[in-house]
C-alpha cells in the first residue's frame, strides 16, 4: 500500500485530488448527503476487497484502509484550505512515510506477540504432557 500510494503521489494521480480546482468538487460532496453516503459505501467496498486480497485479514484491511482514508483526508483538508499542491504533495509524502512506518512496526510487534503466545502454548502443553 505504501508503494502504491507513493507512486500515485509521484505521478500526480488525479484521484488524489491535488488539483487547485478540487475544493469546488468537495464542496458539492459536502453539501450532498447522498454523495457523502456513496463515498462511505465506496470506502467500505474498497476495505472489503482489500480484506479479500489479504486472505480474510479484516483487521489488517481496516488498519490499512484507515491510513489511506487519513492520507486522503489530509490532502482534501489542505487543498480546501487553498494550499499549494506542491506543498501538499510534500507534506502528505512525509505523513505517508510516518504512517506506514508506524504501521510496519505495529504489524511487526503483533507478529512478535503472536509468536510469544504460540511459544507459551507449546510450553504449557509440554508441561501438561509431562504431568500426565
Amino acid at each position: 500500500m505504501r508503494r502504491l500510494f507513493l507512486e500515485e503521489l509521484d505521478r500526480g494521480e488525479p484521484t488524489l485530488g491535488l488539483s487547485p480546482d478540487v475544493a469546488a468538487f468537495w464542496q458539492i460532496v459536502d453539501d450532498s448527503p447522498a454523495l457523502q453516503a456513496r463515498a462511505r459505501l465506496l470506502s467500505q467496498r474498497a476495505e472489503e476487497a482489500l480484506a479479500e486480497v489479504l486472505g480474510g485479514a479484516t483487521w489488517r484491511a481496516a488498519v490499512l484502509a484507515a491510513v489511506d482514508r487519513a492520507l486522503h483526508a489530509f490532502i482534501r483538508d489542505r487543498m480546501r484550505a487553498g494550499d499549494d499542491p506542491a506543498a501538499v504533495r510534500a507534506a502528505v509524502r512525509a505523513e505517508a512515510e510516518t504512517a506506514y512506518a508506524v504501521l510496519d512496526q505495529a504489524v511487526l510487534d503483533q507478529a512478535v506477540l503472536d509468536q510469544a503466545v504460540l511459544d507459551q502454548a507449546v510450553l504449557d502443553q509440554a508441561v501438561l504432557d509431562q504431568a500426565v
